[in-house]
């Protein structure tokens, strides 16, 4: 992603969706394919799969493969959905009070690790970052016209 216009169109966007997707079907398949990507990829970039794990409920989560599909990145899309399995699992709260404690009942294997670096070369690949500049420009564009 490298130009702002996919930030200034996600911006109010990021406004009307909760951290629980609340309000994301109340935008166009056009509007959530870009929040969501728009997010994954800052968050992927800054905090790796645990920070998306971390910061992103199941809810949003699951709506990321989705919007990632729509977006033709679909081995992007089932990387994350191996990823959700293990970031998706219950582990009660007395026995994780930190992400470290979390992984290590969740991922004994760290196939998060491994998951990563299939993704972060799956990204590239897929082109995701150019893919959602695309999209805000044909977003501009559509709502130009």
């Amino acid at each position: 992603m490298s130009d702002n216009l996919a930030y200034e169109l996600w911006l109010p966007l990021a406004s009307r969706v909760d951290e629980n997707a609340e309000g994301l079907c109340d935008l166009t398949e056009d509007e959530q394919t870009l929040f969501l990507c728009y997010a994954f990829v800052c968050q992927f970039y800054n905090g790796g799969l645990s920070g998306y794990g971390y910061n992103k409920t199941a809810p949003i989560r699951k709506a990321v493969a989705l919007a990632l599909e729509r977006l033709s990145a679909p081995q992007s899309a089932n990387l994350i959905r191996r990823a959700n399995k293990i970031l998706d699992k219950k582990v009660p709260p007395e026995d994780a009070k930190t992400w470290d404690e979390f992984l290590a009942i969740a991922d004994p294997d760290n196939q998060l690790d491994q998951i990563h670096s299939l993704l972060a070369e799956q990204i590239e690949r897929e082109n995701v970052g150019e893919a959602v500049d695309e999209l805000a420009a044909s977003m501009k564009s559509n709502a130009e016209e």
